[in-house]
């Protein structure tokens, strides 16, 4: 007979647990497919590689850029005058792999 401090193992509850493991995503990397300049703006297509799993994937600006009229729509970054726009892509969690963004 097994004991724990003299009682009994058969004799103590057993306890049922759940334990989910998620796995960190690969990075990030956001680049552009293409970009145009009508006049008053320019316009970048973004394109991300790199994460991991079918979470949604989304875009949006960070600090420190030094264009002005920056501007996230969609996949879609705009900006009013030369510069540089600071982006992060952010893929969701899936059930399966956490949330993971560019840096």
């Amino acid at each position: 007979m097994t004991t724990l401090n003299s009682v009994p193992l058969e004799s103590l509850p057993s306890v049922e647990s759940t334990f989910t493991f998620e796995i960190q995503q690969l990075p990030l990397s956001i680049t552009t497919t293409s970009a145009t300049y009508d006049g008053n703006s320019f316009t970048l297509d973004l394109m991300t590689s790199g994460g991991s799993g079918s979470g949604a994937l989304s875009y949006s600006l960070a600090n420190g850029g030094t264009a002005s009229g920056c501007a996230v729509n969609g996949a879609t970054l705009t900006a009013n005058t030369s510069g540089n726009c600071r982006v992060t892509a952010t893929m969701a969690d899936d059930g399966t792999y956490l949330a993971t963004s560019s840096p």
